[in-house]
């Protein structure tokens, strides 16, 4: 008696096998890259509140008087723009502070931040 006994795999079940294992690596590698560009965007956002508090505290200790456009600011070796606004409130011993900051004067503002400052009656 003969026996037929097939051992290993067939080639369409290796191209099966292929394609299940490439559709799971590309969705691997965009995820990665997803991740990897939140990353960068939440690295550049916090900079970019670091700034805006830098230039609140300025404005807050009066070392520099708003209104201000595009004034250059150096964070973590990069160069940052913010513009500083100083509105009235209802409350006359208080201001309104509003700050944004951009990349480069032409951007659009990464972050704005508002804020409070006393207003010293004369």
């Amino acid at each position: 008696m003969k026996t037929n006994l097939q051992q290993g795999f067939t080639l369409i079940e290796v191209l099966i096998a292929l394609a299940i294992v490439a559709i799971a690596l590309i969705a691997i590698v965009q995820t990665s890259i997803l991740t990897i560009e939140n990353a960068n965007y939440l690295k550049q956002k916090t900079i970019a509140i670091w700034v805006a508090d830098n230039a609140i505290a300025n404005l807050q200790l009066g070392l520099i008087q708003a209104p201000v456009t595009n004034a250059p600011m150096t964070m973590l070796n990069r160069q940052w723009y913010w513009s500083a606004l100083e509105d009235q409130t209802r409350d006359k011993y208080v201001d309104k502070l509003s700050v944004t900051v951009r990349e480069s004067p032409q951007k659009q503002p990464i972050v704005t931040l508002q804020s409070f400052k006393p207003v010293v009656p004369q």
